[in-house]
């Protein structure tokens, strides 16, 4: 029986990078498939880890096929579910999304709260990643409230950080951070 819990657990996560693969792809709708199958597989195990990883990934799935209502109910939940592990990594992630999707559904002070609050996990783990995706959602909340300079300033500390980083991620970063015109 442990087994076989064992190995639902891993379907549930194989299925959520699968999901999330299918992002990188740009296939959201794919992406929603498989995150939906990703999370029920969590559910039949009632694993809370597994939970709360599909769940973040049916989030995001949902966020970038434009479903932004259930992206925040999902991220919301996976959320708490993170800190109630102690998963502070998760749960800056989810920041991070939440604040995209407030973003998306122009709640502003919403987003800078939420990028605000990932920003703050990925300098509690010393994380510049995290960091860096806070910092670029935390301009694009303050450009669309007119905070023109915070959000510049913002942005060029995103871009400090991808001094720290490989050449494959700093491209992905200076990339992103371009199309922002930071």
């Amino acid at each position: 029986m442990t087994q076989q819990l064992g190995d639902r657990q891993r379907s549930a996560i194989t299925l959520g990078n699968l999901a999330r693969l299918r992002l990188l792809e740009g296939e959201p709708a794919a992406a929603v498939e498989v995150a939906w199958s990703a999370f029920e597989t969590a559910e039949q195990v009632g694993d809370e880890v597994a939970l709360m990883f599909t769940g973040y990934v049916r989030g995001r799935a949902q966020l970038e096929a434009g479903q932004v209502a259930g992206a925040v109910e999902l991220l919301n939940v996976a959320l708490r579910r993170a800190d109630e592990l102690g998963f502070r990594f998760w749960a800056g992630v989810c920041h991070v999304f939440l604040a995209r999707a407030r973003l998306a559904g122009t709640q502003w002070q919403d987003a800078i709260e939420q990028a605000e609050q990932s920003i703050g996990v990925g300098r509690q783990l010393d994380d510049p990643y995290l960091e860096c995706d806070g910092l670029i959602e935390l301009g694009r909340a303050l450009a669309e409230v007119r905070q023109a300079d915070r959000a510049r300033a913002s942005w060029q500390e995103a871009r400090r950080l991808t001094a720290q980083f490989g050449a494959c991620c700093a491209e992905q970063y200076a990339a992103k951070l371009a199309e922002l015109g930071a």
